[in-house]
Parts: structure tokens; C-alpha cells; sequence
């Protein structure tokens, strides 16, 4: 029953995104023209570069690194104790 529910449900939502295809469309020429707009108005300035150089996405401060894995010493009965995927050599 769940699973005809959430599919009704999937078809309803991408048939609306179907009817929107025009609209996205429309906003990403909108976005094209305003990018190649601002290229022509560098040029016009004299910069030639073309958006070398240029970083758009800020660059994310440096996060810590988790610290590795530690193979326990107890035994889970098998005698052998897993890491994973540290020891994946281990059938």
C-alpha cells in the first residue's frame, strides 16, 4: 500500500516539474545572458582575462581530520576483530 502511495505520489510531483520545464528554462537563458553580459562589459573595460583567476566559490576554511580507526583488543568470539574497511584483506 505504501509503495502505490509513494508512487502516485512521485508521478504527481515529476508531472508538475514537467509543466515547469518552460519557466526553468526561461530563468537559466536569463542566467546565461547575465553571465555573458558581464564578460562582454569586462572586455569592454580591458580586461581579457575571461574569469581567470577569478574564484566564484569561496574556498571552505580547513577541517579537522577524524582520527583513524583503533582495532579493539577484545574479541567478538571469532578471534578475529574487524575495523572496516581497515582490514578488508580479511575474508
Amino acid at each position: 500500500m505504501q509503495v502505490d502511495e509513494r508512487h502516485m505520489h512521485r508521478s504527481i510531483f515529476r508531472k508538475a516539474q514537467r509543466k515547469q520545464k518552460q519557466l526553468i528554462q526561461q530563468a537559466y537563458e536569463e542566467i546565461a545572458q547575465d553571465r555573458a553580459n558581464a564578460f562582454v562589459d569586462q572586455v569592454r573595460a580591458g580586461d581579457l582575462s575571461f574569469g581567470a583567476g577569478q574564484t566564484v566559490i569561496p574556498v571552505p576554511q580547513a577541517q579537522p581530520l577524524l582520527a583513524a580507526p583503533v582495532q579493539s583488543s577484545g574479541s567478538s568470539g571469532s578471534g578475529v576483530s574487524r575495523v572496516w574497511p581497515a582490514n578488508t584483506g580479511i575474508p
